[in-house]
């Protein structure tokens, strides 16, 4: 059969194109075009979820399928996956199986003891008490530590460990300890007692001031040392008297000027005065101690002490004041004039002044005194012609230095007045006169120089008159 003519028939039947697009026929046409090609290329969620699909159950089948061929070792495997489930959970499970926290906390308020504690001469000597307990892990254990304290029929043991804290008000004790439990049936019960101790100290304020003062001693001696190593670096002494510290400030009144303590630093700084003082003279000692807390032992130490460097110099200052002279006798060559009597001795020291030790003292002031300048009279005499009251005269009395026989006392001061027109006049004051600490006198001496004949021969004589007087004071 000729096919040919009817492919041709078929080409000549063929509609004639249309007519070319117009240009905005022709950007719709080409835009939907692209949109169908990009519809084409991009997947949609229903193709992807079925070949996620169709790739899960292949694999199930195919696992299914090695599961038939090697039955076995599938049972096998799965025991052993269910017997490691089984241990891990019975593990957790018994991991939580310990003594409760309000257990072990109630327990450890009765079984923690307090740390035994050495506060030193500086701590606070009072008892610590526990204040807190905080229960910090507890875990169970294959036995007992101690195999003493194994308890019969205990299914389990465990251990707790916490921390409590111990405190006085001046220190806290922190204390880490183990605790033991042993499960008798279905109870917890503390076995044994506290393992594993160890215990910090921390100063929660300074150290007590009672302490600072019971034991000034110990500053002292730590002040001596500073004294000491303070004069060899000057290369001289520090108004050395001989005396230690201590010695000199035994029952000193002892102020506390201030405390300065550190809670961070953990140190505190402590001001102190002594003062030493009698009717006569006083000694100041200035302390600054410096402490430093250890808490490894929760005690006090005294780092450094300074002291002022005149510590050990005598000073005169009770000596200032207004004092009175009671007359009681008097010493000449010849007939004595008891004028002084009936005219009591008064001085008033204004000032006590100290340089270079006692060797540099003296006091100032004034004084009002009888003066002798006359002969001696024929036969003891109330008064005499030539005696002048000498009324409010300036005074410079110097340290004398040693033990001055004529007054018996070794603090003596002595001063010569201005010269008078009759004579000169000079006074030598004795305080703790013969080891008495409270007696104290005056002497007062006239020097008169005077022209005597012997058979018409004149001749230069000099007279003196001491008027003795015991010493008291008035403010």
């Amino acid at each position: 059969m000729d096919t040919s003519h009817e492919e041709d028939k078929k080409t000549l039947e063929r509609p004639l194109p249309a007519e070319p697009p117009t240009e905005e026929l022709g950007r719709a046409q080409g835009q939907a075009a692209r949109n169908d090609a990009g519809a084409r290329a991009r997947p949609h969620l229903s193709d992807v979820t079925g070949i996620t699909g169709s790739y899960l159950r292949a694999s199930f089948d195919d696992l299914l399928a090695a599961c038939k061929r090697h039955k076995g070792g599938c049972l096998a495997f799965g025991a052993i996956l269910v017997a490691c489930a089984f241990i891990l959970a019975s593990a957790a499970l018994h991991a939580r199986n310990v003594p409760g926290t309000d257990l072990v906390e109630k327990d450890a308020w009765a079984r923690l003891s307090a740390p035994e504690y050495a506060p030193g001469v500086f701590g606070s000597q009072d008892n610590l008490y526990m204040s807190e307990v905080k229960v910090d892990s507890q875990r169970r254990v294959v036995r007992t530590n101690d195999s003493s304290q194994a308890q019969f029929g205990a299914s389990g043991y465990a251990e707790a460990h916490v921390t409590a804290k111990f405190g006085n008000g001046s220190v806290v004790a922190t204390k880490t300890a183990t605790l033991s439990y042993a499960k008798v049936g279905s109870t917890w019960q503390g076995i044994g007692g506290e393992a594993d101790a160890s215990v910090s100290y921390e100063a929660v304020a300074g150290v007590p001031r009672a302490q600072v003062l019971a034991n000034l001693d110990d500053l002292l001696a730590e002040g001596e040392r500073s004294l000491k190593a303070a004069a060899k670096t000057a290369g001289g002494s520090t108004g050395d008297t001989g005396l230690t510290l201590a010695q000199i400030f035994d029952g000193a009144k002892v102020s506390v000027e201030s405390e300065d303590f550190n809670g961070e630093a953990q140190n505190e700084t402590v001001s102190l005065t002594c003062v030493k003082a009698n009717s006569f003279e006083s000694y100041t000692c200035r302390l600054t101690a410096h402490f430093a807390f250890r808490p490894v032992n929760g005690v006090w130490e005294v780092e450094s002490v300074e002291v002022n460097d005149d510590a050990k110099t005598r000073t005169f200052q009770p000596l200032v004041g207004t004092w009175e002279g009671t007359f009681q006798s008097q010493e000449t060559d010849g007939a004595k004039c008891l004028g002084a009597g009936a005219s009591p001795l008064s001085v008033t020291f204004e000032a006590a002044e100290t340089a270079d030790g006692d060797a540099g003292a003296r006091l100032t002031g004034s004084i009002s005194a009888l003066a002798h300048f006359h002969e001696h009279p024929s036969a003891d005499s109330a008064a005499c012609d030539g005696d002048e009251a000498l009324a409010d005269v300036r005074l410079v009395a110097n340290y004398y230095g040693g033990h001055n026989d004529d007054v018996d006392s070794d603090l003596a001061f002595v001063a010569a007045l201005p010269e008078e027109v009759g004579g000169t006049v000079t006074v030598t004051f004795g305080f703790g006169v013969g080891g008495d600490p409270t007696q104290a006198v005056a002497r007062v001496q006239t020097t008169y120089p005077h022209k005597g004949t012997f058979l018409f021969i004149p001749y230069d004589q000099t007279i003196t008159y001491t008027d003795v007087y015991l010493l008291r004071k008035l403010s």
